[in-house]
């Protein structure tokens, strides 16, 4: 089962309910937080959230790049991609339930 952006806002909401005003106040500050971590790692920080995890940017080299239908080869653009690494918390925790 997928857990949407909507499932979380809500569960925090009911976690939340007596300092939050409303379901609305509730995704205000949880897309806050979301839009904090996108902030940081796009200024080139590592964002680290104690007990989760880790996020950093990856800068990739280009790679060669292949068009199976023309069958050519050509260079693909350098781009930088997210990584996350679990806790050892949470590693623990989903191990723990299995």
């Amino acid at each position: 089962m997928d857990v949407r952006r909507k499932d979380l806002v809500d569960k925090f909401y009911v976690r939340n309910a007596e300092i939050l005003k409303s379901k609305a106040a509730a995704k205000v500050v949880f897309d806050d937080m979301f839009n904090m971590i996108v902030e940081s790692l796009m200024a080139g920080d590592t964002v680290v959230v104690t007990g989760f995890g880790r996020f950093w940017v990856s800068h990739l080299k280009p790679r060669p790049v292949r068009n199976p239908i023309e069958k050519t080869t050509h260079m693909g653009i350098a781009k930088d991609a997210v990584r996350f690494t679990t806790s050892q918390v949470v590693q623990n925790r989903i191990n723990a339930g299995k």
